[in-house]
Order: structure tokens, then C-alpha cells, then sequence
């Protein structure tokens, strides 16, 4: 099990106010902070190449990096430049169509909707969800400073979790934690590209007050950063021999969105919500990818700003290996290899039939819990 950098001696609760720090004057509130990160479109766009930086317990610290132009939410193109094993992937953003290519399968998924683009948007762009209600529900805003960066002023801003998850210490009895990481922005000020995004697991001190760490166990930003006129995205369009996928659901490979519960089992899709969510976790959308003869189901939470998914796969047996043959076992590597880069925490189950996956922004004791309760 993979597991990202988290404090285990935590206790008790806490309760901080929706508002900047005492004393601070800002002439931006809260609310226009959600706005502005929320906003699909801007005036201006940007060019840049971006890191991330991952610290996983027991490993050096993972690095990755991507090539960048983005113009708004609906046009963006990523080149992921390292490590070597995912070198030259590429997704990609074009009047709110996403595609994406994988240059070693040779595969090209197209025509995919807005809700498909998961990976480049929450991890690689670090942009919102879009769920200011349940945001505002679960989070309060702290407005820290202004602050010079890459040669542009920033809003610093913390968001900071109201939840708590339970667990047992080494004598059996209850101690509290974060049920989710702080995050911290560095938003430039006229557009609120996201330059830096930098995530804390943090501790609670006995009266319940906040013990903030000051080490984070991800760090996301640009090393360079263009901020200007719009850049042109032009198509995706590799060259040469291809694996291709329509995502658009008009082939039998497809990568399909549903709404709801409801929705998904109109449509003939045989799927189960799980038995335990984590506080302020609402579903968010349940996808169907079919993929050369496999269907793995994907369902999608959010508290308005962190993530929790479950993925649910068949079992590598012939049917799917005379199907896909070595390629599908070389597009699964390819996605391990993407999401060890990823700054989740995951845990996985198995039966007979099906392998499941919980990971996301919640302790791996959580996931564990949702994981366990599962009916696949």
C-alpha cells in the first residue's frame, strides 16, 4: 500500500473562523478567492513548466515535471517531461474535448468530455473541483499574506479542514485527526492561475488548536512561469501507427460519465456506492472506461476541494489477456506508474473477480474503511 507522508500523533478538534487573519487588511474576501479559482475562463493565460514533488514514507522523494500552455479551463496542453517512465504522455484540453496520447502504447484516447481530464486538472494544474457549497461546508479560508513569485504578486491562501477522522492509538482508545490536508495556494493576483500548491498533513494540540505543520509532504509549482496573452492550443494529433479510443461512447471502447447512482443503473451500469464515506464526502460522478474488452469503473467523491476515488477492475484473467493481450498489461504499468506521482494515499482489496482501489486526500486508515465496505 502507498501511502503519502501523514502525521499519526494527532488529538482532539478544532474551530477556526471563515476569514483572513487577525489584524490583516486584504481588499479580496474569501468568497472572491472561490470565485476567481473557479472561474473556466480568464483574460490571460500562461506558458511554463511545472514540478511536482511527492514524499512517500520509506522512498526518496518522487519528482515529475510538465511542459504547459493554458489558456483557460476548456484549452490547455501538458507534456509530461519526467521520469523516464512516463516521459512524452500528453493531455490535452481543446474547446472543452479532452484527449490524451501515451507515445510507448502508441494509444490516442479522443473526444473525451470535460470530466475525463482528472489527472492534468486536480494534480498537474492543482484547478477546483467546482463544488463551492460543499467547499465552503468543509473548509475555512484564511487569506496569509501577498507575496512575490516568479516575478508576479500572489494571494497566499490556506484552506483549511473543519473535519476530523477517528482512530485507535497503541492502547485502543480514540484520537482524532485531520480527516483531510491543508492546502496551500499561491494564486497570482489578477488571474488566480495557481503558480505554487504545497499540501500539509497537520496535528491538533490538546486544547484543539492547531498544531500547523510547516513540512509538506507534496509541493507542486512552476519553474517557469509566462503569464500573458492567451497561448494557441492547437489539436492533439499524433503521427504514425496508432491505438485509437473514442471516449465519446460511439465505439465499444468508451470512457462514459453518469451523474448519479440512478443515472449509472438506467443506463444498464451494475454499480454499488459504498457502505461508509469519510465526512463531507459526496459523490461526484461515476465513470464506465471500456477498454479493449475490460470495464473499469471509477467513482468520484469531493469535499469541494480534496478527492476520494474507488476504482474497480476485473481480475487480469484470459478472457481479458486474449482481448488486450500484452498491451493492456502495459497500459495498467503505465497508469501505477502515473499515480505513484500522484499525491494520494491508497489502498486496495480484492475477491475472486474484481480488484478495488480507494485512494485520495484522507488517511489510509480512511480508505481503508471505504475500501472494506465496498459491495463489487
Amino acid at each position: 500500500m502507498l501511502k503519502s507522508r501523514w502525521l499519526t500523533t494527532l488529538a482532539a478538534t478544532f474551530v477556526i473562523g471563515f476569514q483572513t487573519l487577525p489584524g490583516a487588511a486584504f481588499a479580496i474576501t474569501p468568497q472572491e478567492i472561490i470565485d476567481g479559482m473557479s472561474a473556466r475562463t480568464s483574460s490571460e493565460g500562461f506558458t511554463g513548466e511545472r514540478t511536482l514533488r511527492v514524499y512517500r514514507q520509506g522512498t526518496a522523494p518522487l519528482d515529475a515535471k510538465a511542459k504547459i500552455a493554458f489558456a483557460d479551463r476548456d484549452n490547455y496542453d501538458i507534456e509530461i517531461t519526467s521520469p523516464a517512465t512516463i516521459r512524452g504522455i500528453k493531455f490535452h484540453m481543446k474547446n472543452g474535448v479532452n484527449s490524451a496520447y501515451f507515445p510507448e502504447e502508441k494509444l490516442f484516447l479522443s473526444q473525451g468530455g470535460k470530466n475525463t481530464s482528472y489527472m492534468p486538472e486536480r494534480v498537474i494544474l492543482s484547478l477546483f473541483p467546482l463544488q463551492n457549497d460543499l467547499l465552503k461546508q468543509n473548509y475555512d479560508i484564511k487569506i496569509i499574506r501577498e507575496e512575490g513569485i516568479n516575478a508576479n504578486l500572489a494571494y497566499v491562501v490556506d484552506f483549511i479542514p473543519k473535519n476530523k477522522a477517528i482512530y485507535k492509538d497503541g492502547n485502543g482508545k480514540d484520537q482524532s485527526m485531520a480527516l483531510t490536508p491543508r492546502r496551500r495556494y499561491w494564486l497570482e493576483k489578477d488571474s488566480f492561475h495557481v503558480i505554487k500548491e504545497s499540501r500539509f498533513w497537520d496535528a491538533l494540540n490538546p486544547d484543539g488548536s492547531w498544531n500547523f505543520s510547516d513540512t509538506p509532504y507534496s509541493e507542486s509549482g512552476y519553474v517557469t512561469f509566462n503569464h500573458g496573452p492567451k497561448p494557441v492550443i492547437n489539436d492533439l494529433a499524433p503521427g504514425g501507427q496508432l491505438n485509437k479510443v473514442n471516449l465519446s461512447g460511439k465505439d465499444k471502447n468508451s470512457f462514459l460519465t453518469y451523474n448519479s447512482l440512478e443515472a449509472a443503473r438506467s443506463a444498464g451500469v451494475n454499480v454499488n456506492l459504498p457502505g461508509y464515506l469519510p465526512t463531507g464526502f459526496k459523490l461526484k460522478d461515476i465513470q464506465i472506461f471500456s477498454l479493449f474488452g475490460a470495464q473499469i469503473k471509477v467513482l468520484n467523491f469531493t469535499d469541494g476541494l480534496n478527492d476520494l476515488m474507488i476504482t474497480v477492475r476485473p481480475q487480469q484473467n484470459a478472457f481479458v489477456t486474449l482481448m488486450a493481450g500484452a498491451f493492456s498489461l502495459n497500459l495498467i504499468k503505465k497508469i501505477t506508474d502515473l499515480s505513484s506521482q500522484a499525491p494520494n494515499n491508497y489502498y486496495s482489496t480484492h475477491n475472486e473477480k474484481f480488484i478495488a482501489v480507494a485512494f485520495g486526500d484522507v488517511p489510509p486508515t480512511e480508505l481503508e474503511r471505504v475500501a472494506l465496505n465496498l459491495n463489487y
